[in-house]
């Protein structure tokens, strides 16, 4: 769902926003809400589906109130196994002092499996 107007859009700029992936296809917005809610109020939850079949495409974005709510989640639930499933959990600002490349190059590199998760659940 969309609330309060926000963004669609990749990055929020303000640290709030988290990138999940490797999610089961039944995943929905109450399972995400579930998983990813004890670390603080979510705003907004945004699971993409593919535009021809309809089917989920197993990642989202979760959207915080506040951005240390949303460190938090990315440092508790990246790496961890979910409903049978590995979760990647990163944030999508890119972090003072990181150049867009670094940032991208990080991303590319967790998504993909090859750096150590920072925490076990």
């Amino acid at each position: 769902s969309t609330a309060l107007g926000m963004s669609r859009s990749r990055d929020d700029g303000e640290g709030r926003k988290i990138f999940i992936g490797g999610l089961p296809f039944s995943a929905d917005e109450i399972i995400i809400r579930e998983d990813f809610g004890k670390y603080g109020e979510i705003e907004d939850v945004y699971l993409p589906r593919d535009r021809e079949s309809n089917k989920p495409r197993g990642f989202g974005f979760v959207t915080y109130r506040d951005p240390r709510d949303a460190r938090d989640a990315s440092d508790a639930m990246h790496g961890c196994v979910r409903r049978s499933h590995f979760v990647t959990a990163i944030p999508t600002a890119i972090p003072f002092g990181v150049s867009a490349f670094q940032w991208r190059t990080i991303e590319l590199a967790a998504l993909m499996g090859l750096v150590a998760p920072p925490s076990v659940c």
